[in-house]
């Protein structure tokens, strides 16, 4: 329900129970989304209610579209199997969510439905839209600001050559309503405003080697279409709200790495600032100096300063009621009943740490050290089977071309004693 409000755990815990008792009434519970949410919701309510009518209702022909395709074939047999009812290939607007609502409650003031129960619940897990729009009008006021000052800089100057402190603005809409985020390769929010002309030690730049104090603009053409902009220094988008540069999963995990990164960054900002401002402190001549091996604390792209590679581990772990699921660690595939027993052991794990404990914040960090381990060695795996894969095509292209070359060569020796002769 987008009208509750959930800012405390109390209010959070009564949306839960509140949510529960409807479970319980209903005779028919309708899922639409086929992704992780739902599908998880669906084995959750079948396999505590195996008498209630389940339908799971998505747009894709598939279940788990961002997972690898066994992974949805095996929800999708386990759900079969215990009685949910799947329509694939099926999308429902507003007003039809609407109408199944509206019919089921008809049918419980006529009486056709069970006394103290409710008909039908619906429960959406399409994901909601990022409510970006809203800080739009934040950007147009720096803009609007940024290009009063500008204006007043340059009729109060004497000199026509004074050059303006404001970068120019870059082509494209810094926001689009209900549309997620653009950020660069550091999580800077991508916008077509206007921003001071100096350079965060965390904003992206292709020139990062260069002690220059330009931003970066759309002429970057190394880096995606939707990449190209004026990152505007000191302000990062995660999560639901941004597009992650990586195209990864948008789960707690990645969230998780998210957050990570950005306070990274901004401690070795404030950490390179204070550096600089202490050289500079001590001896003003050598302050050129000191900005110049400041740039070497530039931070760099996201996640290698988390992962130790230029890559997020595909990490999913989806549970299919409380003795089975499916678990995806980037190409490799595991099922059964483990998987819901670390399903369960990572939620209690996390849970323990939000709430301060000191071992289970130990815990969680050697748990996703090892986890990053494991996705740089598979990374490794990956890296040398494809060199060995080139360098045996290399040699069978060499030893192809030699063996041609010799026929060649033997054909016309064969035929000369002959010709001699002759």
């Amino acid at each position: 329900d987008s009208s509750s409000k959930e800012w405390t755990r109390s209010e959070r815990e009564n949306m839960v129970n509140e949510w529960a008792m409807k479970l319980q009434k209903a005779d028919e519970i309708v899922i639409v989304g086929g992704g992780i949410v739902g599908v998880e919701l669906a084995g959750d309510i079948i396999y505590k209610y195996p008498k209630k009518t389940v339908r799971l209702i998505s747009k894709n022909h598939a279940l788990l579209p961002e997972l690898p395709s066994k992974c949805g074939q095996y929800a999708s047999e386990w759900l079969q199997r215990h009685g949910v009812s799947l329509e694939m290939g099926k999308t429902l607007s507003d007003k039809e969510m609407a109408a199944i609502i509206t019919k089921a409650t008809d049918e419980q003031r006529e009486g056709k439905g069970k006394k103290g129960k409710e008909k039908v619940v619906l429960l959406s897990c399409v994901g909601p839209k990022p409510t970006s729009y809203i800080y739009g009008n934040n950007f147009q006021r720096q803009e609007q600001q940024q290009q009063q000052h500008q204006q007043q800089h340059q009729e109060g100057s004497s000199s026509s050559a004074t050059t303006s402190n404001v970068a120019a603005t870059s082509s494209g809409t810094p926001i689009r309503p209900k549309k997620p985020l653009r950020v660069n390769n550091k999580l800077n929010v991508i916008s077509s405003v206007t921003v001071p002309a100096r350079r965060s030690s965390y904003s992206s730049s292709s020139n990062d080697d260069n002690n220059t104090d330009e931003d970066e603009s759309s002429s970057d053409v190394s880096s995606p279409r939707w990449q190209r902009g004026l990152a505007v220094p000191n302000v990062f988008a995660i999560g639901d709200i941004s597009r992650n540069p990586m195209k990864g999963m948008k789960t707690a995990y990645t969230a998780d790495i998210d957050a990570a990164y950005v306070a990274k960054a901004i401690l070795q900002d404030i950490s390179r600032k204070n550096s600089l401002d202490t050289a500079a402190a001590a001896v003003a001549a050598t302050t050129t100096a000191s900005t110049t091996s400041s740039r070497t604390a530039l931070i760099d792209e996201y996640p290698a300063p988390i992962t130790g590679v230029g890559s997020l581990p595909r990490l999913s772990a989806v549970s299919l009621g409380f003795r089975d699921g499916v678990l995806v660690f980037n190409d490799w595939i595991l099922t059964g009943m483990i998987v819901s027993f670390v399903k369960w052991s990572v939620q209690v794990l996390k849970v323990a740490q939000m709430n301060g404990n000191s071992f289970a914040d130990f815990t969680w960090n050697i748990v996703e050290s090892l986890t990053f381990i494991l996705h740089r060695m598979d990374m490794w795996r990956k890296n040398m089977v494809f060199i060995l894969r080139e360098a045996l095509k290399g040699i069978c292209t060499v030893v192809t071309h030699r063996a041609t070359e010799k026929n060649h060569v033997a054909a016309p020796r064969a035929t000369s004693p002959a010709a001699c002769r002759s």
